[in-house]
């Protein structure tokens, strides 16, 4: 196994991670000038004040997210071997910690941010590559995995859409990254508390198949 911090697709994916949030803010800026240009204001004027207003949240958090990243990356690429190599309980107990030391990590970053900031919060660990995949909820992809597609109720058993749930999107962002959801070890955390939650009615059943829900 690659030494976890020098492996190439390591370091790429964290310069995609921080490549996607420069686009996102640009594409809120751009939206952000155009509804500007139509009040009349000039489309420079709302797109730097959007840049001026949102960049400082956006880099905190893809920031935070880069360093807890590289502090967990020896641990759970050990855990993903062993796991993977021998299948035993203590790799696979271990597995669970890093899944739910991630999401409250990222909890605590996003709660300490200002601003809005989303109800909940998971982590989905591969433990056949070690990868985390996060989610946050408030969020419905454009992009929903075919596995969920076929699994999602097709009417929503809560008061939110069925796509709209943290641990729903961390599991979308694993699949679409080449992730099977037989070997997801996933943990949903409320930003607010810091505790980790149960699943919704619709993630039970959009979920099915995950491994291991160490939130319930």
């Amino acid at each position: 196994m690659a030494f976890p911090i020098a492996a190439g697709a390591i370091w790429a994916g964290y310069g995609m991670t921080f490549g996607l949030t420069a686009v996102s803010l640009g594409a809120g800026a751009a939206i952000a000038g155009y509804r500007s240009s139509r009040q009349g204001k000039g489309f420079w004027n709302g797109f730097g004040e959007y840049i001026h207003d949102n960049w400082a949240q956006e880099a905190a958090i893809t920031s935070a997210l880069y360093i807890v990243s590289i502090g967990i990356s020896l641990t759970k690429y050990a855990i993903a071997n062993a796991v993977s190599k021998s299948g035993n309980s203590k790799a696979f107990n271990e597995a669970i910690e890093i899944s739910k030391n991630a999401a409250i990590e990222r909890a605590k970053t996003l709660k300490s941010l200002t601003g809005k900031k989303p109800t909940m919060t998971a982590a989905a660990l591969d433990i056949k590559t070690g990868q985390i995949y996060f989610g946050d909820s408030g969020v419905v992809s454009e992009n929903i995995n075919v596995i969920l597609i076929e699994q999602m109720p097709k009417t929503s058993m809560t008061n939110w859409a069925v796509a709209n749930c943290a641990e729903f999107n961390a599991v979308n962002n694993a699949l679409n990254a080449g992730a099977r959801i037989n070997n997801l070890v996933v943990t949903t955390v409320r930003v607010k508390t810091l505790a980790m939650e149960r699943m919704c009615a619709n993630c039970s059943i959009s979920l099915k198949g995950v491994l291991f829900t160490v939130s319930g």
